[in-house]
This record gives structure tokens, sequence and C-alpha cells, in this order.
């Protein structure tokens, strides 16, 4: 998460939370006063509608999803690996990239957050090259992960109970919100004591080896405990309120509850291990992407309606998350690796640079939304590049020169539509090159118009009498060519 403040006083990643406004999902810095009174609402206290608030935003399909999910898991592994892949390209890959959008979207979050945008950025990708130098390292890495990302749905489950409480008006008291905050990280410690006791079973994963003699009671004490904590705060809340304003921040408890607490206490009910770990870092995730892209995508149409763009559309807005997130998570850069026999290594960073310049540079999508026609040009750039891969391996040289022939120029028009009326963009765009700014005189274009058609039948002609004399293919043995 990128805050400025601890524990879960940052609840929600502050380039989340930066962009509230008055709104502030992060819960306000402790004060001495007195019980607070209900506020009236400022504003509506639903983001979208109700239900979509409380399904996806406050967690309210956790338990059937959870069900679903041990029970297809345990039955039908092959398939269940399946679908999770594809829930993963729908949420979890759109998760990160709205997270990139939002740190690179603007010069001024690039900045505020450069510790993050540079320093941490070059770091992780430090360790990813490392990683993959010295093997012995990826267990440690992903122990990390997976100790680390409880931490962050913690966080996030815990700024949005705040929000909500605080959009309803109903404001928590400081004992109120400590009692609430508390309970959440008991429920992160339990999760740590069930992560670290006993041996792993899972070669990716390190455990402290924890005797179970001493985590179990512990465990129960927390599990007591954030019943009692969080149970006292609810109804404190519902005293000065009424059950349908305080819905958002009961589902969000009852969700930390069955993310968190649920497999520990059927561990201690009934002696059967739940993997946690794979729990964790599985559906989980699933649940916490959806969330943030829930989230994200209110304040994104917000900031963009502010900005004056009344075009802005959450289905364009995910399938561009989605897009990205597929070209920097392994099927784009696997493709090019394949057809062109470069090393994936290699692929992968192309591939994340050409994604990079989308959120570098937002405004190279301005023509394609103003002019829904151009997306028939990444169509033919993707169709192109399918009819690549199936037609070379096929032995179908010719389709497969058309392809690639199609797959440059379709590339080059793309950019082209995506740049103009710029002819060579400049970090500030009062210097951009255009059309209009740099050409030349109307003679200048005419003169010039009839040498290059001269030229370009030249060059047409001569490339059909080199192709025609050194036409065909060269065998093996054959001699000098």
């Amino acid at each position: 998460m990128l805050g400025r403040s601890s524990a879960l006083e940052g609840a929600t990643p502050a380039l989340l939370s930066n962009g509230m406004e008055t709104i502030t999902i992060t819960p306000p810095q402790e004060r001495t006063s007195t019980p607070a009174l209900p506020l009236q609402p400022v504003s509506p206290p639903w983001i979208y509608r109700p239900w979509i608030d409380l399904t996806v935003g406050c967690g309210a399909w956790s338990a059937p999803l959870l069900l679903a999910g041990f029970y297809f898991a345990n039955s039908y592994g092959r398939g269940w690996s399946v679908a999770f892949y594809f829930l993963a390209l729908l949420s979890n890959y759109p998760h990160f990239m709205a997270t990139v959008y939002r740190a690179y979207h603007t010069r001024d979050e690039f900045e505020k957050y450069r510790i993050y945008t540079v320093h941490v950025a070059l770091l992780l990708i430090l360790a990813g090259v490392v990683t993959h130098l010295w093997y012995a390292l990826l267990p440690w890495i992903f122990t990390l992960y997976i100790c680390w990302s409880p931490w962050h749905y913690t966080g996030q489950n815990f700024g949005l109970l705040v929000m909500f409480a605080r959009r309803a008006g109903v404001s928590p008291t400081e004992t109120e919100r400590r009692a609430l905050r508390l309970s959440f990280i008991a429920s992160y410690i339990l999760l740590m004591l069930s992560f670290h006791t006993g041996a792993s079973g899972d070669a990716l994963i390190l455990s402290l080896g924890l005797a179970a003699k001493f985590t179990l009671p512990a465990r129960a004490v927390l599990a007591l405990f954030f019943v009692g904590a969080s149970g006292w705060a609810l109804a404190s809340l519902a005293r000065r309120s009424s059950f349908r304003t305080i819905l958002p921040v009961l589902t969000l408890t009852v969700t930390q509850f069955l993310w968190f607490l649920l497999p520990a206490v059927i561990e201690l009910v009934s002696g059967r291990e739940i993997p946690q770990t794979r729990y964790s870092s599985g559906l989980l995730a699933v649940l916490h992407s959806t969330q943030y892209l829930w989230i994200t995508s209110y304040y994104q149409k917000k900031e963009a309606r502010a900005a004056g763009d009344s075009q802005w559309s959450f289905s364009r807005y995910l399938l561009t998350l989605i897009a990205g997130g597929i070209a920097l998570f392994i099927p784009g850069p696997w493709i090019v690796s394949r057809v062109f026999h470069t090393d994936f290594a290699a692929s992968f960073l192309t591939f994340t640079a050409l994604v990079a310049t989308y959120f570098i540079r937002p405004d190279i999508t301005a023509n394609y939304s103003r002019h829904p026609i151009g997306f028939a040009v990444p169509i033919v750039v993707v169709a192109s590049l399918a009819v690549m891969l199936w037609a070379n391996p096929k032995g179908k040289e010719k389709l497969a020169f058309v392809a690639s022939s199609l797959y440059i120029t379709a590339m080059l028009v793309g950019t082209a539509f995506a740049l103009y009326p710029v002819v060579l963009p400049a970090r500030h765009h009062e210097y951009d090159l255009t059309i209009h700014n740099s050409d030349a005189s109307g003679h200048a274009l005419s003169a010039g118009l009839a040498w290059w058609t001269f030229a370009a039948v030249l060059v047409v002609a001569y490339f059909v009498f080199v192709h025609r004399m050194f036409r065909g293919k060269v065998q093996v043995g054959e001699g000098p060519y």
C-alpha cells in the first residue's frame, strides 16, 4: 500500500484515498474527544447501488463464492484451476493495472509517490531478475507476499468500513474506531499464527514452525477478541443509528470474519486443517481485486467527470485494464517469444514498456475514444498475430508472410491513428509538432508529392525485380547463392 500513516490508519491504498477529496477511506488521526453524535450524511451512503455495493464492495458474496471454491477445488481440481485463471484475467490482472494507472496517470501523482513509482518499482524488478538467477530466493519472496497480502486485504476492508460509516453520517467515536481497528488487527495476527504453525506443506512457503500447543490457545483468544470487540463497536453504532445505516459496516465485518477467522474456527472446532496460504493467495485475491476495481472505478469516473470527460465509460475502462493486465502478465510475452523465437524475459519487458506507454501518456487512446471505428486497427493487429502463430508451424509461408506484413502495417496505422494530428509528441503538449504547425508550403508539398510518387514507382519496380531474380528458397548443399 502507498500510505503515509502506520498500522491500519492508512487502511486503503493512499493512491486511492488521496483522490477522495472530503471523503476519506483512511481513518482520521486519533483525538481525545467526547462520543461523537450522529452526523447528517454529506452525500449518499452508496457508491453505485445498494446491491452492488453490498455484494462487491462489502464482500457479501464471499460466503457463496468461498463455499463454491472449496467444493470445486476438491471435486474438479483441473477445471477449477482453469476457471480460477479466467477469474484472474478479469479481476487480478486488471487490479494491478488499476494501481499502475493511478500511480502513473499524472505527473503529480508520479512525483508525489516517487519512492513507489520509481525506487520500489526498480527494487521489485531487481528482485525478479535475481530470483530468475537464484531460484532459492523464490520461496522467501513468495512467503513475504503470502504474509503481506492479508495485511493489505485487512487494510482495505477496514478503510471501506470507516468510509461507509462516515458517508452514512455515523462517524465512529475514538473508542469505537479503536475497537474495530484492533479487532481487524487481531484477525490478521490469527491468520499469521495459522500460517506459521507446524511445518510447511508447500515448497514455496516457509514456516516458522510454531508449536500448535502454543498457537491454538492464542488463536482462540484472538478469535474471541475479534467477536467481542467488533460486536461491541457494531452494537454501539447501532444504538446511534439504524440497522440499514450500519448494514455496510456490518457486512464488511462479517466479510473480515469469513476471510480470516472462518478457516481457523473450522480447524479449532473440527480439527480439519484448511490450507490457508493457498486460500489467501487464491480466491481471497479475486475477491479483494474485484473490491478494489469497484472503488477505483468510482473515483476514476468522478475524476474524469471533474476534468470534463463526459464520455467516460466503465466498460471501456475495464476492458483497458483487462487488456493491459493480459499483456503484462504472461500470455502476450509468451506468444511473441514463441512467434519471433526471442527470449521470454525480453518479450516480457517489451510488453511491459508498451503497456506503460498508455499510463505515461494516457491521452494516446483519446482518438480511439472519439472515433470507435479505430478499434478495428488493434483487432487486425491481434488477428494477424494469431494467423502468424497458426500458419508458421504448419509451413504456410505465404500466409504467414502476408499476416506478418499486415501486422506491421496495422501497428504503424494504429500508432498514426493514436497520435493524429500530432507528428512528434513533446513532454508538454504546447511543444508538440503537429500537421498544422510543421507543414511545408503548398508549393513544396505539391512538388514533394510529384517526386515522391515517381520515387515510389521506382522503389516498387526495384523490389519486384530483386524478388523475381532471387525467388525461391535456398536448399542446403546447393553451394553459393
